[in-house]
C-alpha cells in the first residue's frame, strides 16, 4: 500500500446464483457451479466488473471466468435479470444487482457452494487531499450500521 493512503470498509457483498422462482428452484439451499454450467447460463460480458470478481473467486476451484462457458452474454444487468425472470436461465451477480427483484420475490438468490463468495468494497483515500465536505462524505460513508446504496 503506497504511503499516506487509508483504507476504509465501506460494505460487504456476495455472490449469488440468481435463478427464476419456480418450484424447481425454490427449494434448493445451495448449488454447484457444475451444476450451474449445465442451465443455459447468462452472464455479463467478458471484461466486466463481474469477470474480474469472478476470476478471484473461482481461483480456489482452479477455474476462470472464461471456464463457466456462458451460453449468452449481455451487457446489461437489468437484462439480464429480465431474462432470468421469464425463465430463459439462470445467472450469477452480486446480491445487491437483485435486491429489489429478491425483496419482491421475483427471482431468487441461491449460496454457490465452494466458492469464495464474499466480494469486499473499501474506500481508498489520501488522508492530506481531503477537503471539508470529503471528510464528511468518509465518516457517512463508514458509519456503523446498514448502507442502503440502491
Amino acid at each position: 500500500m503506497a504511503k499516506g493512503l487509508t483504507i476504509k470498509p465501506v460494505f460487504v457483498d456476495e455472490l449469488v446464483a440468481v435463478v427464476p422462482n419456480t418450484p424447481q428452484w425454490s427449494e434448493r439451499n445451495s448449488v454447484t457451479i457444475d451444476a450451474l454450467m449445465n442451465e443455459r447460463l447468462i452472464l455479463r460480458e467478458d471484461g466486466s466488473e463481474l469477470q474480474l470478481i469472478l476470476d478471484q473467486a473461482l481461483k480456489p476451484l482452479n477455474m476462470r471466468f472464461a471456464d463457466l462457458k456462458p451460453r449468452t452474454t449481455i451487457s446489461n444487468n437489468n437484462a439480464i435479470k429480465s431474462a432470468v425472470e421469464a425463465g430463459y436461465g439462470v445467472t450469477i451477480c452480486l446480491r445487491l444487482i437483485v435486491k429489489k427483484e429478491l425483496r419482491h420475490g421475483n427471482l431468487l438468490a441461491i449460496p454457490i457452494e465452494n466458492l469464495d463468495n464474499r466480494v469486499e468494497y473499501s474506500l481508498v483515500y489520501r488522508d492530506a487531499d481531503l477537503t471539508g465536505i470529503a471528510k464528511r462524505f468518509v465518516r457517512f460513508i463508514t458509519a456503523p450500521g446498514e448502507l442502503e446504496l440502491c
